[in-house]
């Protein structure tokens, strides 16, 4: 496996079809480790293996936690009722 750098400047493994698919398992437990690698076929790049992003839920609480503030109060029949009788509703 040859190093190179990528363009984030992280080390970067370059790797053949041949050595990839006998070292699958070692690639892949790397990758979950954080490394990244470009799969060559005949010396050309042809696939980047690359570890997941892991999810930013920030923003999809904070979308939640204000639809659940947002929510307009729940009004009983009685209260609709009672708002009739004043001329409210």
């Amino acid at each position: 496996m040859e190093a190179m750098e990528t363009r984030d400047m992280e080390l970067h493994q370059q790797i053949g079809t041949y050595d990839a698919k006998s070292k699958f398992s070692e690639i892949i437990r790397r990758v979950g480790a954080g490394e990244s690698f470009t799969i060559t076929y005949r010396g050309e790049p042809v696939a980047d293996i690359i570890p997941r992003k892991k999810r930013d839920n920030t923003r999809l609480r904070a979308a939640i936690e204000y639809l659940a503030n947002s929510r307009k109060p729940v009004v009983s029949d009685e209260d609709v009722r009672a708002m009739i009788s004043e001329g409210r509703a």
